[in-house]
Parts: C-alpha cells; sequence; structure tokens
C-alpha cells in the first residue's frame, strides 16, 4: 500500500476471493471492537503503483534495472544485455524504442585501459632509463617483459583464486605496477654491478638477487601494511570488501 512517499507493507491472514471481502479484514482490535480496513482505506481493483517511470530527454520512458550477481563480469552482463536490445526491440511494438541508459561496464573497462597505461609506460620509462644508464639493450628487454608477465601472473593467481576482475582488483595492479619498476630497477643494475666485478652471468645473478632480496623484501611488506586496517572495516564497508 503506497501512501504519498512510503510503500507500507500490509499483512492479512486470509486470502478473500472478492474485491469487496477486503473491506471485511479486520487490522486493529481495540477492546472488543474491530477496525477493519474498510475504516482506514478505500479498496478498489487497480495496478500496482508503477515506481519505475522516468523521463529522457523529456519524454516519458520506463526504466528497467538490471543487478548482477557478486561472481558475474560486469562486461560479459553488458555485452549481454547489449545483444538482447536487438531481440526485444523485435518482440515489442513499433512505437516503443529500447536503448541502454546507463552503462556499468565503462568504470571496469577504463579501469583496464588505465592498467594497460600504466603498464606501457612504466615499461618504456624503465626501459628508458636503464639504456641510458647501463647502456645496454638486455637489461632493457629483460624490464620491458617483467613487467607484463607479472601482470599475468597475478591475473592467473586471481583466477585460481576464484577472484573476479574488478574496480578494487585492477586498482590494486596499477598500484604494483610502481612496486615491480622499483624492484626491477634495483635488481638489473645489481646484476649489472656485479657483471662488472667479472663473475659469471649466473654467479652475478645470484649473488645480486641474495643481496636485495631481503631490502626489497621489506620495502614491499612497508608499503602492504598499509592496507591491513582496511581488512578491519566494519558494516557494508568491511562486509563488501573482503568480497
Amino acid at each position: 500500500m503506497k501512501i504519498k512517499e512510503t510503500d507500507w507493507l500490509v499483512l492479512t491472514n486470509a486470502s478473500p476471493l472478492k474485491i469487496e471481502e477486503f473491506d471485511d479484514i479486520p487490522i486493529k482490535r481495540d477492546g472488543n471492537s474491530f477496525i477493519h480496513l474498510r475504516d482506514v482505506a478505500t479498496v478498489r481493483l487497480a495496478g500496482r503503483v508503477q515506481t519505475n517511470s522516468v523521463l529522457v530527454d523529456g519524454k516519458q520512458a520506463v526504466i528497467v534495472v538490471v543487478m548482477k550477481s557478486s561472481e558475474a563480469s560486469t562486461i560479459d552482463i553488458v555485452d549481454g544485455i547489449r545483444k538482447m536490445i536487438p531481440r526485444i526491440q523485435e518482440v515489442v511494438p513499433s512505437d516503443v524504442k529500447v536503448s541502454l541508459l546507463s552503462d556499468s561496464s565503462v568504470f571496469v573497462r577504463d579501469a583496464i585501459a588505465d592498467v594497460v597505461h600504466e603498464m606501457v609506460i612504466a615499461a618504456a620509462l624503465v626501459g628508458f632509463i636503464v639504456l641510458l644508464m647501463l647502456g645496454s639493450w638486455r637489461p632493457t628487454v629483460i624490464v620491458l617483459t617483467s613487467i607484463p608477465l607479472s601482470i599475468l601472473s597475478s591475473i592467473i593467481c586471481l583466477h585460481l583464486l576464484e577472484q573476479s576482475i574488478n574496480i578494487m582488483t585492477l586498482g590494486g595492479l596499477a598500484l604494483a605496477v610502481g612496486i615491480l619498476v622499483d624492484n626491477a630497477a634495483v635488481m638489473i643494475e645489481n646484476i649489472d654491478t656485479h657483471l662488472a666485478m667479472g663473475k659469471p652471468l649466473e654467479e652475478a645473478i645470484i649473488d645480486a638477487a641474495n643481496q636485495i632480496i631481503l631490502p626489497t623484501f621489506v620495502a614491499t611488506l612497508a608499503i602492504t601494511i598499509v592496507w591491513i586496517p582496511l581488512f578491519h572495516l566494519s558494516g557494508i564497508a568491511g562486509w563488501i570488501f573482503p568480497a
């Protein structure tokens, strides 16, 4: 029962077969007397109050909101709806136009584009700095290939953990690119230092890795510690964040 802007839930313990029988439904008892539905409302046969009526470009329209489950992909859902619209248009009357008003996949696509953009820019800049400072194309190629391979490994791990690609995971990947760039530059420079000492390639790689593995791990751990308070969020935010 809709009264002004409030939808009131009216519970009954019967299922009347006629409209007139709704008038006799008791809704409250006051001593030995009853207050019936006819005392507080006018009962008539009517349709459900329409709550999805909107104006689009000044014209009357009806909006249908499609909600996805947490396991579903926003991009797949939106692409499926786009493919379904021409089929719906064939069924509805010719003067009815079906169109997509809001597209939530735009944010996801922009996030993916941002991650790719950050990855390309970071790889190009680091590759240029390594080539400029070390004067060798091999370390440059290593840095350029390590970034996309690391991103691919992260996506594989997300898939194995049954995590979806969403705004939060893509944002995390974008942040991780910066950390990866720092670690890659330090590692390449340290390997080059050990090679300059006359060590064989394999020995130089192992010694350089052993030398910086602990400082690099501590630096990365110091960055990740910042996010620990997020796991202690309460309320709706705390329920949504781990998901």
